[in-house]
């Protein structure tokens, strides 16, 4: 008798327990372009759509997160709607702390290549203008320096 009840109490807590847990998921949200985001508790929490990228995406997400200062100064060049790259990986921080993760930096291609230049110069210690410009130059216009495009003329 005695350990049936000590079964069904500790069932009971753990039904409430995950419960509570349960309660607390990533919240995600769709947008028109296809783009997907999502929210977690803060930014010891992995978003599950980062859950099955390659490492070297979940790394520039996790840098990301480290220069927001110098990606809020820089815009995107893939034609997408955001106002800057941080947009791309991070679209916001919430007053609780909880971060809204965006998909975009996964699957852009020219996302991936504009943080990773500008993290890679902030890390070198550039100034914010020099890093402006260099982006500028290597990443924008119609294809971008990069692009075997840039200089087609058919």
């Amino acid at each position: 008798m005695y350990k049936r009840l000590i079964f069904t109490v500790l069932l009971l807590f753990l039904s409430l327990f995950s419960a509570a847990c349960s309660s607390t998921a990533a919240k995600q949200e769709n947008l028109p372009n296809g783009d997907t985001l999502e929210t977690t508790g803060g930014i010891h929490e992995i978003p599950q759509m980062l859950t099955k990228t390659d490492g070297g995406i979940l790394n520039v997400y996790k840098l990301a997160l480290q220069h927001q200062d110098t990606l809020k100064q820089i815009p995107v060049y893939d034609g997408s709607q955001y106002t800057n790259i941080l947009q791309a990986f991070l679209y916001k921080i919430n007053p609780d702390g909880s971060i809204v993760w965006n998909s975009h930096g996964s699957i852009s291609g020219k996302a991936i290549a504009v943080a990773t230049d500008a993290i890679t110069m902030s890390e070198a210690g550039k100034p914010i203008a020099e890093i402006q410009q260099t982006i500028e130059k290597k990443h924008g216009g119609e294809y971008g320096a990069d692009s075997p495009k840039r200089n087609y003329k058919p």
